[in-house]
């Protein structure tokens, strides 16, 4: 294993180094591959990149370890790992690692842990999305003809808006947040966030978006939109998502919208 984990002190050095490395590309991979993102497909993309991680990492590490040691680089390496360790002498080994290598190695572990948990926690989420939701034989009602009608729901679920003169503007005074209404996933979140109380409402380039999963908020839409749209227009169960400007108003519970994303990007394939 000394091949693997150095022979001497900058062996070791240069192996936690390539370590740390290999998990940062691992996080990259996660954040910019599967989080927050459904798709299979992405799934094992993140795999086959992190096997390719770990294969490179391994290769680079023993290339290193070869080059510092068995080379005419070794007279240097051995020079610098002799003046390293005396130092260390001198001021005790076992304080170094109390003080500064110990601590950092927890920390590097905690986030470590970390990642690898909201992997986990992603994918499964994903699995259990796409076992309720995602079956592409699955019929929205239990009439055929309204099912076909229904597939073309997410390219039109924010018409065009006409321009017309009004008495009274819509315009929303609360804090916008970013409401993430192409992400079944995300807008889990969003629920969660609304029936904490937590006030889920943005814009889109059309209008506004709000996530409703609690009376206050539900209260909150219904005021917005009473000058513009009849309140009763709002059957959906909550939670549901609603799409709103002065002329428009598309209301869906949060489970059939995204039912109906998952089956617009089926149909794109």
């Amino acid at each position: 294993m000394r091949f693997i984990i150095g022979y001497g002190l900058l062996g070791h050095v240069v192996f936690v180094a390539i370590i740390i490395l290999g998990v940062v590309v691992g996080n990259i991979l996660y954040f910019n591959i599967v989080k927050d993102r459904i798709s299979s497909k992405r799934y094992v993309s993140f795999s086959i990149g992190m096997i390719l991680n770990i294969i490179i990492c391994l290769l680079l590490d023993i290339a290193a370890q070869y080059l510092l040691y068995k080379t005419f680089l070794r007279y240097l390496t051995n020079a610098i790992d002799t003046v390293v360790s005396s130092f260390i002498d001198l001021i005790k080994l076992q304080y170094i690692l109390a003080w500064f290598i110990i601590p950092i190695a927890l920390v590097f572990i905690y986030y470590a842990i970390l990642s690898v948990l909201a992997y986990m926690k992603e994918y499964q989420a994903w699995i259990e999305w796409n076992k309720k939701y995602g079956d592409g034989d699955e019929v929205i009602d239990g009439d055929p003809d309204n099912n076909k009608k229904k597939k073309g729901f997410f390219s039109s679920i924010i018409p065009a808006f006409k321009k017309k003169e009004l008495k009274y503007e819509l315009k929303v005074n609360s804090e916008l947040s970013d409401i993430p209404y192409t992400e079944p996933l995300k807008l889990m979140k969003c629920s969660k966030l609304s029936q904490k109380g937590v006030l889920q409402i943005g814009k889109t380039d059309k209008g506004y978006v709000m996530v409703v999963n609690s009376k206050d908020h539900e209260d909150k839409l219904k005021g917005l939109i009473e000058k513009f749209h009849s309140v009763n227009d709002i059957t959906a169960k909550m939670p549901y998502i609603a799409f709103f400007n002065e002329n428009e108003l598309t209301v869906d519970n949060i489970k059939d919208y995204g039912r109906k994303i998952l089956k617009e990007r089926r149909s794109k394939k």
